[in-house]
């Protein structure tokens, strides 16, 4: 009786090798697959950082051409009011060119007619003298 149990016994220490090398095998695999997962999550955190610093950028770029948006409404304000007060100057300073012709115009009509009553206040005068002579 006594080869059986040997047999059955060496069977059992097979099987507690073969279940330790099992086992050392699943710990190297697992030693490795939370190697993995840690690369894994240093990667997403990686990942994570730069969508966050790419948000932020963007965010950022947001706010600048909002900025930018706001300058560039102030000086088109600024420049419609500028064009205005140009548009007004020029209609200032053709009004003031037409008035001087005008009154060029009205000044030379007066020395004409002016002109024309001292050639008759002349005419007169000599008409006057020949008559008293």
């Amino acid at each position: 009786g006594e080869a059986p149990l040997n047999k059955h016994e060496e069977a059992l220490e097979n099987e507690i090798l073969r279940l330790k090398h099992e086992n050392c095998w699943l710990k190297t695999q697992a030693k490795m697959l939370g190697q993995e997962l840690q690369e894994e999550r240093d990667r997403h955190a990686g990942l994570e950082a730069a969508w966050q610093e790419e948000k932020r950028r963007n965010e950022k770029s947001q706010d600048q051409l909002a900025a930018l948006g706001q300058h560039t409404a102030e000086l088109s304000g600024e420049l419609s009011g500028q064009l205005q007060n140009l548009q007004h100057s020029e209609r200032n300073r053709r009004e003031s060119i037409e008035a001087a012709v005008e009154a060029t115009q009205t000044l030379r009509e007066v020395r004409e007619e002016l002109a024309r009553s001292q050639a008759f206040a002349l005419e007169e005068k000599e008409k006057y003298e020949i008559q008293l002579k």
